[in-house]
């Protein structure tokens, strides 16, 4: 019980941070936002550069972005969270933003989301559903996933992005290169492996409900920090879950379990496709 309610508040918190944050005030100095220009043969990838926090604290540039993906980053949700019509996971916007200087990331994120709502008309209603989930607790004989270690300064920053790259290790898989923040996985023979480091449980919900696929992950193991973890698994032939739930318990100390939770959810009532003049 002392679960349910913790969730619950957890719940009412987001509600109070939601109507608190949407009626601010802070805004970017200048922006622009357009629809993308469609080329022929372009790739389908985005990207989100600057802001506080890197490089180019004062300058955020966003290419080749869904409106869907664009409302997930701001309002800091999950994609299970959201509720919108078909067109916002389709078309795809460009926007350059001018950053006031000493701006916080949460500021950033709050000035995003007033500039949706500014251009595109943006209104959304929060609703709590009860919803079938996969809670995810620590297993009674406890957790086996480690703390991950200090990064060194000299240590790699960037999370891999070719796996031919990577060198393989004694057991034919592919292992990422040591203290970067990243889960590599990959398959072999009718075999996949995932090694994850540096990964906070926030990251690894998220990876697990890409994984399951069926339903979203919602941790209520109370842990903090990172771990690094290494998760061994036979897939099915139809889908990635084959005895991953028993795997996540040998090799993790984690297991999932099959519940309804009140979850809190963000419905879009409505927004323009084509956003207002800059």
């Amino acid at each position: 019980m002392r679960v349910s309610v913790r969730f619950l508040l957890c719940l009412l918190s987001v509600c109070t941070v939601f109507a608190q944050q949407t009626v601010e005030s802070l805004t970017f100095e200048v922006a622009s936002v357009r629809p993308h220009p469609q080329v022929a043969g372009e790739p389908v990838g985005s990207s989100f550069n600057g802001g506080p926090g890197t490089s180019d604290p004062e300058r955020i540039t966003v290419i080749n972005r869904m409106l869907r993906t664009l409302i997930i980053e701001a309002y800091g949700i999950r994609a299970f969270q959201i509720e919108h019509p078909s067109w916002m996971a389709e078309s795809r916007y460009d926007i350059v933003a001018k950053v006031p200087s000493g701006t916080t990331p949460q500021q950033a994120k709050v000035m995003m989301r007033n500039l949706l709502v500014e251009r595109f008309q943006l209104q959304i209603r929060p609703e709590t559903r009860d919803l079938p989930v996969y809670a995810l607790l620590v297993v009674k004989e406890g957790l086996k996933m480690k703390p991950s270690e200090a990064v060194q300064p000299s240590a790699p920053a960037e999370a891999p992005r070719n796996l031919d790259k990577l060198v393989i290790g004694r057991d034919g898989f592919p292992q990422p290169p040591p203290a970067v923040q990243t889960i590599v996985m990959s398959n072999m023979d009718g075999e996949a492996k995932a090694v994850g480091q540096k990964q906070s449980l926030s990251k690894i919900v998220s990876w697990l409900t890409a994984l399951v696929d069926d339903r979203p992950v919602i941790d209520l193991t109370g842990l903090k920090g990172d771990y690094d973890f290494s998760l061994t698994w036979s897939p099915g032939l139809d889908s990635n879950i084959g005895n991953l739930f028993s795997a996540i318990q040998r090799h993790l100390g984690l297991r999932l379990e099959p519940r309804k939770m009140p979850t809190e959810m963000f419905v879009v009532v409505s927004a323009l496709k084509v956003p207002t003049e800059n």
